[in-house]
C-alpha cells in the first residue's frame, strides 16, 4: 500500500508542475491527444478506481465507473477549469458523482425486488455495513485517509475542502463508526469473539 500512495501522491499533486507545463498538458487533452490522455489515464486511473470501489463496494461496477469517468473527462476536458486545482480533484468529483448514480440505481433495484438483507454477523460484513451507513463524503474522506493514505492537506485539495473540514468530517465518520460497531458488538453479536 505504501508504495501505491506514493505513485498517486506523485500522480495528484500536479500543482507543483510548473504552469506553463501544466497549461501545455491541458491544451494536449483539449487537442484529445493520444499520448496525453493515455499518460492521464495511467497516473490516474488506479486513484479513481480505488475511490470508486470505496463507493460502491463491487468490482465489476468499480471497473465500469471508472472508465464511465474517463469517458466523462475526454468529452468535458474543454469546459474544465483549473482553478488551482489538480486535475485528479476533477476526476474524482466525477467519479464522486457516477459513484452516487450507480448506489441511487442500484437502491432503486433492491427495493423494488429484494426483501430487507439480514443483519450482519461477521466483523468484516458488520465493518463495511458500518462504512456503508456513513455518508458519502465522510466514505470520500475515509478511504483517501486512510487506504489511499493521504495527509489532511492532500484530501483537502483533492475534495476542494479545507484541512479544517476535513479532520471535521474524519472525526464525524471516526465516531460514527465507533458508535455503529460498539453497538453491534452490545446487541448480543458474539459471533467474532
Amino acid at each position: 500500500m505504501h508504495e501505491t500512495s506514493e505513485f498517486s501522491n506523485r500522480a495528484i499533486l500536479t500543482t507543483a508542475r510548473p504552469a506553463r507545463e501544466a497549461g501545455a498538458t491541458l491544451e494536449a487533452l483539449r487537442r484529445r491527444d493520444v499520448i496525453a490522455w493515455t499518460a492521464l489515464f495511467e497516473d490516474h486511473r488506479d486513484l479513481v478506481y480505488r475511490a470508486t470501489l470505496s463507493q460502491v463496494r463491487d468490482r465489476e461496477l468499480a471497473e465500469d465507473i471508472t472508465g464511465q469517468v474517463f469517458l466523462e473527462a475526454i468529452e468535458g476536458i474543454r469546459r474544465y477549469r483549473e482553478r488551482g486545482r489538480p486535475i485528479a480533484a476533477w476526476l474524482l468529483a466525477i467519479a464522486k458523482f457516477r459513484s452516487l448514480d450507480a448506489l441511487r440505481k442500484r437502491q432503486r433495484e433492491r427495493n423494488a425486488v429484494l426483501p430487507a438483507p439480514e443483519p450482519a454477523s461477521s466483523a468484516p460484513a458488520m465493518a463495511l455495513d458500518a462504512l456503508g451507513r456513513l455518508t458519502h463524503d465522510q466514505r470520500e474522506v475515509i478511504h483517501l485517509r486512510f487506504v489511499e493514505d493521504h495527509s489532511i492537506e492532500t484530501v483537502a485539495t483533492l475534495t476542494g475542502r479545507t484541512p479544517g473540514a476535513v479532520k471535521s468530517l474524519q472525526h464525524r465518520a471516526l465516531q460514527n463508526l465507533r458508535a455503529q460497531l460498539t453497538t453491534a458488538n452490545t446487541t448480543g453479536d458474539t459471533s467474532h469473539a
